[in-house]
């Protein structure tokens, strides 16, 4: 199993995806069905625009938190520490909870790539 630095290591050698992406949801829907959909499990609120996402998001789960609701939070970019960017009942995950669910992922679409059922790596994004 990778360890937390590891995991950072290999999503920073993904290098400057805006310059390189592609546009689409096909990679993520096939990874989410060789991970057995679990965003299936979930209800979700998707905040999208130009400025605020950061703010807005925050101030929707610490609501939701506080009427009771257990939450999940996902910003982007992080600050310091790319375990910033993943928030439970309003606390960041654990170093080896990032560095576990990045290795089922990272798993899963090694695999997808070695049948070549999926392109390219799921962006960092």
């Amino acid at each position: 199993m990778r360890t937390y630095p590891d995991s950072v290591r290999f999503l920073y050698s993904l290098g400057n995806e805006m310059r390189t992406a592609k546009l689409g949801l096909e990679r993520i829907r096939v990874l989410l069905s060789a991970l057995g959909h679990p965003e299936r499990a979930c209800r979700f609120v998707h905040v999208a625009g130009t400025n605020g996402k950061g703010s807005v998001c925050a101030m929707v789960e610490s609501a939701l938190r506080e009427a009771g609701r257990r939450t999940g939070l996902y910003i982007s970019p992080h600050l310091v520490e790319p375990v910033e960017r993943i928030q439970i009942g309003g606390r960041p995950v654990s170093e080896a909870q990032f560095a576990q669910a990045f290795e089922e992922v990272h798993a899963a679409a090694e695999d997808l790539l070695g049948r070549e059922a999926l392109e390219a790596h799921p962006s960092y994004f």
